[in-house]
């Protein structure tokens, strides 16, 4: 995938910490598969700010629910 230094960040390497922007990975991964980037709409929406109204493992930990999604295309 390119723009992996730009995916994954070191937060703290004596303790083997990162995080992982899973927004870029989707965005890259649609673009590579054909999609606009015009046509690719970010929320924007933080699920650790706002997990009062959804899921989020970061802000919950094993008391967290799940999200997900299924998309197709058709050509």
């Amino acid at each position: 995938m390119k723009d992996i230094e730009d995916i994954i960040t070191v937060i703290n390497p004596k303790e083997q910490k990162y995080t992982i922007d899973t927004c870029k990975i989707n965005k890259n991964m649609m673009i590579e598969i054909g999609l606009l980037k015009e046509n690719i709409i970010d929320s924007g929406i933080c699920t650790v700010c706002n997990s009062k109204y959804m899921h989020s493992y970061r802000a919950n930990k094993e008391f967290a629910g799940r999200n997900t999604a299924i998309l197709g295309m058709k050509k």
